[in-house]
This record gives structure tokens, C-alpha cells and sequence, in this order.
């Protein structure tokens, strides 16, 4: 674990192209992809950093990070991967089903940044 000026992250392996702020899942052992909402459960953190295939990437698991929308967003909206996520690795409003990973600091629309307070359980 490392803990960085307003996060903490968790080093992994990048088992496919990752840009820094998408949402990550495990896709085998301690290895990541970015994520879609059938990856829900699986959900660790948000990527750190931009990596190809095969590097190690550092994960926020807890604190600010900066990741893109996949429709509206509101400050203090629940965010996540859930129904509504058709990018890999964006992330989208909760309001009833899907996998949480923070709460929104900013607003956004679909392809814009948002700000997140990662607080995964």
C-alpha cells in the first residue's frame, strides 16, 4: 500500500490497457481490466495511472480521484459502475442497482471528468 498526498492505492497488474481514472475490476489474481457493470462485484479501485498490458498499475482504494462519466452526475451522487456503463472503466450515478466505489465532488456529463471520493467497503 502507498499512500499518496489524498489517496491510498494498492500496486496490481495490468491485464489489459488501463487509463488512468477508469474504474478496475479483478480479472484473475491480483490483476486488473477496466470495468463493465456484469464486473461489479469485482470492482478494487480506480486506476492511478495510464499502463499497457502486462505492467504493474497503482490502484486508489481510498481517497480523490479523477474518473469519466458515462451519462450525468451530480455532486454528492453515489457513483459507480452499474446499468448504464457501456465504456469500459467509466462510471455512471447509482440509484438503485450496481457496484459503488465513491461519492461525486463535482458534476459531470457522459465523456466528462468527474471528481470521486473513493471509499470502497
Amino acid at each position: 500500500m502507498i499512500i499518496k498526498s489524498d489517496r491510498i492505492t494498492i500496486k496490481m497488474l495490468a491485464g489489459a490497457p488501463i487509463v488512468r481514472g477508469q474504474a478496475v475490476h479483478l480479472s484473475a489474481p491480483r490483476t486488473v481490466a477496466p470495468s463493465l457493470a456484469a464486473n461489479g462485484p469485482l470492482i478494487v479501485g480506480v486506476a492511478d495511472e495510464s499502463v499497457s498490458a502486462g505492467a504493474p498499475v497503482d490502484i486508489v482504494i481510498k481517497g480523490v480521484m479523477t474518473g469519466v462519466a458515462d451519462g450525468p452526475i451530480a455532486v454528492g451522487d453515489r457513483v459507480g459502475v452499474g446499468p448504464g456503463v457501456t465504456t469500459p472503466g467509466r462510471v455512471v450515478a447509482i440509484t438503485t442497482a450496481g457496484q459503488i466505489i465513491g461519492k461525486a465532488l463535482s458534476s459531470a456529463t457522459a465523456g466528462g471528468s468527474v471528481d470521486i471520493l473513493v471509499s470502497l467497503a
